[in-house]
């Protein structure tokens, strides 16, 4: 059975529209309340991530790029919002990466707490004290 498309090592081989890529990203997203949130691959900051061209990039810049414009070298995108997997770009604002640093150490943590059960907080109480005292020490 022949394979479909392209023939392998075609310049068109893996090559979609930019059509393509605008519909494949907006099926990603959920627009459906204030933070537009990405429901796909993300960063283990929590940022969302997808491959266009070749290259691994951020959807919220992506989605910055494509509806406000082009990012300046220089700038980078600071989550108003502070929820890195939102791709609205009316959360986003273009500053420096030093303004970003600065905000990001002001305005709370940017992504959620791991939960993952080796680092989960105990409440306050016995088990916490026990915790604390080394008896559950790993292996």
């Amino acid at each position: 059975m022949a394979k479909r498309g392209p023939k392998k090592g075609t310049r068109w081989a893996w090559a979609r529209s930019e059509w393509d890529y605008y519909e494949r990203f907006w099926s990603k997203v959920d627009r459906s309340g204030s933070c537009w949130e990405w429901l796909a691959a993300k960063h283990k900051e929590g940022y969302g991530a997808l491959a266009m061209n070749g290259k691994m990039l951020r959807a919220h810049r992506v989605s910055y790029e494509w509806l406000v414009g082009e990012i300046p070298e220089g700038l980078v995108t600071d989550h108003l919002c502070r929820n890195p997997s939102c791709v609205n770009p009316a959360h986003l604002e273009l500053v420096t990466n030093e303004e970003n640093l600065r905000r990001g150490n002001t305005r709370g943590p940017k992504k959620k707490p791991d939960t993952s059960p080796g680092f989960r907080k105990l409440p306050p109480g016995p088990l916490a004290s026990l915790a604390r005292s080394g008896v559950f020490k790993k292996v």
